[in-house]
């Protein structure tokens, strides 16, 4: 969709299961424009906490000085 410069949309099924935060995990790290949950609290934590582990994983590409 990006090519056509079109927004990613992404809807995250309603349904607890085990494989959801996966399938989030996955749709999240797209960094689509647009999500559509049922609970979106739940989602933006997730984010959240997605960007804050990721960011911690990834070392600072500036030198120390």
């Amino acid at each position: 969709m990006r090519r056509f410069d079109l927004p990613l949309y992404v809807p995250v099924p309603w349904l607890q299961t085990a494989d959801r935060l996966e399938l989030l995990d996955l749709a999240l790290s797209q960094n689509p424009d647009y999500v559509r949950a049922h609970r979106p609290a739940q989602v933006r934590d997730h984010h959240d906490a997605i960007g804050t582990a990721s960011a911690q994983a990834v070392p600072s590409a500036l030198p120390d000085r």
